[in-house]
C-alpha cells in the first residue's frame, strides 16, 4: 500500500506502509504519528499500543479524544474508522 504526502517543498512523497497494517494504524501514519509517539503521548507501554493499534476497540474514550486532537479528526471520523465503516 503507498500513501502519498506532500514535503516541506510541496513535492509529493509516497511512502509505503506495511501489508498488516489496518486502517486505523494506516490512518495514524497519514497524520505522521508513529506508534511510538502514540505511546509516549498517552503513557502506555510499546506492547500496549502495538496491541490497542493491531485492535483499537481496546482504547478508551480519553485516549480516543486524544487521537482526535492529535489528528484533528472528530469523534465521528474516528468511530467510523474503528468500525471499519467508510
Amino acid at each position: 500500500m503507498v500513501c502519498s504526502v506532500f514535503n516541506k517543498k510541496n513535492k509529493i512523497m509516497t511512502k509505503k506502509t506495511k501489508k498488516n497494517d489496518n486502517e486505523f494504524s494506516k490512518t495514524l501514519r497519514f497524520h505522521g504519528i508513529s506508534k511510538r509517539m502514540l505511546g509516549q503521548e498517552m503513557n502506555l507501554s510499546q506492547p500496549t499500543i502495538k496491541s490497542y493499534c493491531e485492535n483499537p476497540q481496546k482504547f478508551r474514550l480519553d485516549q480516543l479524544r486524544k487521537i482526535g486532537q492529535m489528528t484533528s479528526m472528530d469523534m465521528n471520523s474516528i468511530d467510523e474508522l474503528i468500525d471499519g465503516k467508510e
